[in-house]
C-alpha cells in the first residue's frame, strides 16, 4: 500500500513522490482501516507551491483511487 502525491512545481509542471504506508497480505474480503496525515509545512528539500495537486492511492502497483485538491499560501 502506498500513497503518491502530484505535487505543482515552480513552472506550474507537476512531480510526483511516492510514500509507502505498509506491507501486507489480507485474505479475500478482508477490510482494514488507515488513517495517514502528510504534512505541507515547509522542509528544507521540499518547497510546496499553491496550485492543484492530486493525492493517489496506489494497490498492487495499481492506482484504485485519486482525489485532487488546491493548495492556498
Amino acid at each position: 500500500m502506498e500513497y503518491a502525491l502530484d505535487f505543482v512545481l515552480m513552472g506550474g509542471k507537476s512531480s510526483r513522490k511516492v510514500f509507502k504506508i505498509s506491507e501486507r497480505i489480507l485474505a479475500p474480503g478482508e477490510q482494514i482501516f488507515i488513517r495517514r496525515n502528510h504534512s505541507f509545512r515547509p522542509i528544507t528539500t521540499r518547497n510546496y507551491y499553491p496550485g492543484k495537486h492530486t493525492l493517489n492511492i496506489i494497490l498492487n502497483g495499481q492506482i484504485k483511487n485519486s482525489i485532487t485538491f488546491m493548495l492556498s499560501e
